[in-house]
């Protein structure tokens, strides 16, 4: 017998459920500036802060059940639209932080290998950062209320795999990415080859990296033109 599936919340629900928090929120802000005792602020500003947290998450909820509603006023839909945006905000911490905490890690692990040590925190940073950009273009898509592109591919004429494409900025990014960490390993094991760790270790200074990184820019950038240049080519 199957599980019977949660009703989802109305948006009168869920606006309520905001306006109520929000007037809490606007409350307990008040109240911590004009509170004059240091210790009850203090106790007031961390309250305030979870009900941020809370209506921010009520607003996202109410936002979502706006969208979900086929009939709803324009006004009604800027408001959800608005609601939702943190989201994006979200997704974009969350696609970057990746992107860095991977390049971070990376570098770790190879400069505690150069010495002889394991990175196991390191190594396992690697597998968070790979996935964060995933769950960042999520958070961001869902935020701009953007439809994915949809790719349905038949197997063996009766299984079909649905691939969503991801667009082609989020490509790029995530071959700079690649580019950007392979060139720094290569180069810092010829570099500490040929002299020592500490010698080779300006190769993840933070001034070699953006300019590692804007290379494997161009770099990937020009190898998506050639790639679709000859997508049209053989096409045509």
């Amino acid at each position: 017998m199957a599980g019977s599936s949660k009703p989802l919340r109305t948006i009168k629900a869920t606006l309520t459920r905001f306006t109520l928090a929000a007037i809490v929120l606007a409350w307990l802000t008040i109240s911590c500036f004009r509170t004059i005792d240091p210790d009850l602020r203090v106790l007031v500003g961390v309250l305030a802060f979870a009900v941020f947290i809370t209506t921010l998450l009520f607003g996202i909820d109410a936002g979502k059940a706006i969208n979900r509603e086929p009939t709803a006023s324009p006004p009604l839909r800027l408001l959800g639209a608005v609601l939702v945006l943190p989201l994006a905000i979200l997704g974009v911490l969350f696609f970057g932080a990746g992107l860095v905490i991977l390049f971070i890690s990376v570098r770790t692990i190879e400069m505690e290998a150069c010495s002889g040590h394991l990175a196991a925190l390191a190594s396992a940073r690697v597998v968070v950062a790979l996935i964060m950009p995933l769950g960042g273009y999520g958070l961001l898509r869902e935020g701009l209320r953007l439809n994915p592109q949809v790719i349905k591919v038949v197997q063996h004429g009766s299984r079909e795999m649905t691939i969503v494409s991801v667009p082609l900025w989020f490509r790029i990014l995530m071959l700079t990415d690649g580019i950007a960490i392979g060139t720094s390993l290569v180069a810092f094991a010829i570099l500490a080859a040929a002299t020592t760790c500490e010698a080779a270790a300006w190769i993840w200074s933070p001034r070699a990296s953006i300019l590692i990184v804007i290379a494997a820019a161009a770099l990937a950038v020009r190898i998506f033109a050639l790639r679709r240049r000859r997508v049209a080519r053989n096409a045509s």
